[in-house]
């Protein structure tokens, strides 16, 4: 996989330090240097697909994309990578929202998740939905 993230670069070394612990291949991590979260907001609506197709392409062997920062608005651009890509991307919002979702009892529908809960192995096996 490829990390591209708004972080600085030791914050982003972290990201891909962890993925690699937990058993990815991390073939490329690239952050735009970003310090503070304010300055999250100065950046382009298209910074973050930016960076992550830039990323991606000097990885190209990279079997995914992985936008970390719950803050970093990115769930708009996983469909263009994708479509653009062929490989899944995945940013840190939809991960975050499942643990959330675990505890609804209730049927959900979730059409924002559209593009992750196409590759994700539990949305096949109905976690959106399934009382248990």
């Amino acid at each position: 996989m490829v990390v591209a993230s708004p972080y600085p670069d030791n914050l982003t070394k972290r990201v891909g330090d962890f993925l690699t612990a937990s058993g990815f291949q991390v073939l490329k991590a690239e952050g735009l240097g970003i310090e503070l979260n304010s300055e999250l907001a100065n950046q382009p609506d298209h910074a973050a697909y930016r960076i992550a197709r830039r990323v991606y392409f000097s990885a190209p062997d990279a079997d995914g994309i992985f936008l970390p920062c719950n803050r970093w608005p990115t769930v708009s651009t996983i469909d263009l990578l994708e479509r653009e890509t062929g490989k899944a991307a995945v940013c840190a919002l939809p991960p975050a929202y499942q643990g959330g979702y675990s505890g609804i009892r209730e049927p959900a529908r979730v059409t924002a998740l559209r593009s992750w809960t196409r590759r994700c192995p539990e949305s096949e096996k109905g976690w959106l939905n399934d009382p248990t």
